[in-house]
């Protein structure tokens, strides 16, 4: 199976504002959050993939098709880690589930920035573990 990470350029913004709004409904089982008054979860970080250093924002395709998510920060939360990242989001749509595309684009991301990861999930989605 063709599967691609690529990174995601500012002139796809609204393609990724689209599919951050996939991702947060299919997450809401899980976060328990609702949509606003103008039927958008939102997200606060979108224009900070663009605007600060160590934020990097990728999609997934296979055979050429939006499929899903990555976004990278160059940064840990919860262990001192020489060279960190972890990841922020990381979403595979419904259709590519359990087809391996996941692992593969988790294989890619890994490759492209070497160093100490920290991956962590809610505890509540078991799907992720």
């Amino acid at each position: 199976m063709d599967i691609r990470v690529e990174p995601i350029l500012y002139e796809q913004k609204s393609v990724f504002i689209q599919m951050l709004e996939l991702y947060n409904y299919d997450f809401s089982e899980f976060s328990n959050d609702d949509i606003n008054e103008y039927g958008y979860f939102g997200y606060e970080h979108i224009d900070d993939y663009w605007n600060e250093e160590g934020r990097h924002p990728f999609f997934i395709r296979v055979k050429g098709k939006l499929a899903g998510l990555v976004l990278v920060r160059s940064c840990c939360e919860h262990n001192n880690l020489s060279n960190p990242h972890n990841i922020a989001e990381f979403f595979v749509m419904k259709k590519y589930r359990q087809k391996g595309v996941g692992r593969a684009a988790a294989m890619k991301i890994f490759d492209m920035f070497r160093g100490g990861w920290e991956i962590s999930q809610w505890i509540n989605n078991l799907p992720a573990l």
